[in-house]
């Protein structure tokens, strides 16, 4: 059960490493309609998606270094 509570927070943590690098402008696609559409909704929204990525990130962190900690026991 706990293997599965990590792999849940490691997903977590990429979910929000997704998101910062979309607040930051990291990620491209190559379809010109999508790439206009979410350009215009990351200058929009810019920094709180940092915040909300960064804050989950931080948490996603901490949750992943407790479990290790507790599995490797």
């Amino acid at each position: 059960m706990q293997l599965a509570g990590l792999i849940f927070e490691l997903l977590l943590f990429g979910a929000g490493l997704y998101v910062y690098l979309f607040s930051i402008g990291g990620l491209k696609t190559h379809n010109p309609v999508l790439e206009k559409k979410g350009e215009a909704f990351r200058r929009e929204n810019h920094r709180l998606l940092r915040i909300v990525a960064l804050a989950l990130m931080a948490i996603m962190f901490v949750n992943i270094f407790l479990s290790l900690k507790e599995l490797l026991r």
